[in-house]
């Protein structure tokens, strides 16, 4: 495990000093995008409440993204979310597998 571990730091380290990410790219990074994240989630959230304007989703694979948090706390993320923004969908799949739904009711 350690070698793996340190294998993989020298090889990350390599890449990045050569390779560029885009600004907006915020896996495989050295930093902590969530709050970045969170705050543009926020704004575009802010934006279509205010102007009533389209909103657009994309699913996005998060299996390494929940690895350190309890697994069992996003059920209530998610309902706090939802109590926060009444209107909101949320979707949570699994392995393939839809495990819950949650809507207002008009969808």
């Amino acid at each position: 495990m350690f070698w793996s571990d340190f294998s993989h730091k020298i090889l990350a380290n390599r890449l990045g000093a050569n390779i560029r990410l885009d600004p907006l790219q915020k896996g495989f990074a050295p930093l902590d995008g969530m709050m970045e994240n969170t705050a543009v989630l926020d704004c575009v959230l802010s934006k279509f409440y205010t102007e009533r304007k389209e909103i657009h989703s994309a699913s996005i694979d998060l299996q390494k993204g929940f690895d350190s948090i309890a697994h069992d706390a996003l059920p209530r993320v998610f309902t706090f979310l939802q109590f926060l923004f009444p209107t909101l969908t949320l979707s949570i799949h699994i392995a393939g597998r839809l495990l819950s739904w949650m809507t207002d009711g008009r969808h």
